[in-house]
């Protein structure tokens, strides 16, 4: 019986630690800018290639709303690049973030340009 109730709370802590590991790289966006967004694009930083849109066809971060953005790439990778499209296609990127620690990145626009925040 022993060995049954050990074996069972080492399967639970593997189940608990692989559901708190997956998607440990998402975020939520946060548009506080007075500009709509039309476009989010993340990519891994050692990548060339921005892939596609994570708001999809239709979708559209207005300004004062928020988003969660799921990276969902199945692996451990921390460090991605941000890139921003507004509804005049004005682009901005921000570079090097560690979503293995930041869950919330908030967009404002501070003195002419768009500030990320990271918490």
């Amino acid at each position: 019986m022993k060995k049954v109730l050990i074996t069972l709370a080492a399967v639970g802590i593997f189940l608990i630690s692989s559901v708190a590991m997956a998607g440990s790289q998402d975020f939520t966006l946060v548009n506080q800018t007075g500009w709509d967004f039309h476009f989010v694009y993340v990519s891994p930083d050692y990548s060339d290639n921005w892939g596609a849109d994570r708001l999809g066809e239709t979708e559209i971060l207005y300004t004062g709303t928020s988003r969660y953005i799921s990276i969902n790439d199945g692996g451990d990778h921390c460090i991605w690049d941000l890139k921003i499209v507004d509804q005049d296609q004005d682009e901005f990127q921000y570079m090097g973030i560690n979503f293995c620690q930041v869950s919330t990145v908030t967009i404002n626009f501070e003195n002419g340009a768009f500030v990320a925040y990271y918490n």
